[in-house]
């Protein structure tokens, strides 16, 4: 893959990042609606690196648990800090 590739491939990384932190403070007054837009960023982040991986020729069962197991820390992380 060229460097244009990777680069698009992590700008779009990036905008979903963006978004989920843009989401988290602007529905800070709403534990759910923020909960939600964290839990859609996260998606966002698995649906990205095993469409990258699969791109890339290199997608295993190994990649996919991977990024599903950093998105659900990441998520169960975030829970614990919102105080429900």
């Amino acid at each position: 893959m060229d460097y244009k590739n990777h680069l698009l491939h992590y700008l779009i990384l990036f905008l979903i990042i963006l978004g989920g932190l843009f989401g988290a403070w602007y529905f800070s007054f709403n534990r759910l609606a923020r909960f939600g837009v964290v839990s859609l960023s996260v998606l966002g982040y698995v649906v990205w690196g095993v469409g990258h991986h699969l791109l890339e020729k290199r997608l295993s069962w190994g990649v996919v648990l991977e990024y599903i197991l950093l998105g659900f820390v990441i998520l169960a992380a975030f829970s614990l800090t919102l105080r429900f």
